[in-house]
């Protein structure tokens, strides 16, 4: 029984030792804090006094609390660090080689970090420009061909051609040209030609055609001589007004006038293709009809000899 109130009566010591500690150091504290805040300088860690200068009386009393915060372990928490900015980095490189682009640069919250509950830093970390690295390269693209042009001939063989533009875009800050050709071409075919009169000669063609329309006539150079293809259908040869010789087919239902043909024949159709005079002439390819001054009208060949004439040279 004696044992158990020993180890109260302990107990009980124990514990008003235990609060007359924790009261010496509420009540130090209170003092050491007012030390502090009237320019007390202490050893102790981030227990920095106010600017200001004790008295000696002043300054030893607080070095006498000092001494008992210290053997109460009193602290000093470190005081608040707000963080600050560094500088900006460098800017990056461009993110587009060519054309708009974007920069960024960044900074770090540790001019200083912040500390001790202390503040972030305000603001954005990064910051970002556009950047221009000059216009792009633009390669060239070919608009649509546009229509063939004209045949280069009436008849026969000809040529077409068509062509196209480099602007579909156009070539721009140094991009290619378009590749191909700007041009193209084709061959077209009219038709065979027919011949031509000009003057006192007809030629043949590859085609038949109408030499001499109904009204029309070859005149001789020398204007003496005259084959005329007479409204009344009749075929004849004048000299100075004479007839010297006709085909004889006056009445007849000679259609449009004197064909000549490819094969070298000189023809008179009625209109369903009939023939109602001719040279005799088909086969030879006589080349040439001529109104001679001579009064001959004559069918050469190509080697020049007489495939038919009128065998009227001299006749007047």
């Amino acid at each position: 029984m004696s044992k158990i109130i020993a180890v109260c009566i302990l107990a009980c010591l124990l514990a008003i030792i235990s609060v007359a500690d924790a009261k010496c150091k509420t009540y130090l504290k209170n003092r050491f804090e007012k030390c502090l805040a009237k320019g007390f300088q202490s050893s102790i860690e981030n227990c920095n006094g106010a600017d200001a200068v004790l008295k000696k009386r002043q300054l030893k009393t607080c070095g006498r609390i000092e001494t008992k915060v210290k053997q109460c372990g009193y602290t000093c928490s470190p005081p608040q660090v707000d963080g600050g900015w560094s500088d900006f980095g460098n800017w990056s490189e461009c993110s587009a080689k060519c054309g708009e682009g974007v920069q960024t640069r960044s900074r770090s919250c540790n001019n200083p970090s912040p500390a001790h509950g202390g503040a972030e830093c305000e603001g954005e970390k990064t910051e970002s420009r556009s950047c221009n690295n000059g216009a792009c390269p633009v390669d060239g693209g070919w608009s649509d061909f546009g229509n063939w042009s004209e045949c280069s001939a009436k008849c026969g063989e000809g040529v077409q051609t068509r062509s196209r533009s480099c602007n579909n875009p156009a070539p721009a800050h140094g991009g290619a040209e378009c590749e191909g050709e700007k041009t193209e071409s084709r061959s077209c075919n009219q038709g065979q030609c027919p011949g031509t009169c000009k003057g006192h000669v007809c030629l043949r063609g590859e085609a038949n055609y109408i030499a001499l329309p109904l009204g029309s006539r070859l005149n001789s150079p020398n204007g003496d001589y005259s084959l005329v293809m007479q409204a009344d259908r009749n075929l004849v040869l004048y000299c100075k007004g004479n007839a010297v010789w006709a085909s004889k087919t006056t009445g007849t239902a000679v259609s449009d006038g004197l064909t000549y043909q490819a094969d070298g024949n000189l023809v008179l159709y009625d209109p369903e293709g009939n023939a109602l005079w001719d040279t005799e002439t088909g086969g030879t390819r006589a080349s040439t009809m001529v109104m001679q001054n001579d009064g001959n009208f004559v069918l050469y060949t190509d080697d020049g000899k007489a495939a038919w004439s009128t065998g009227t040279n001299g006749q007047c």
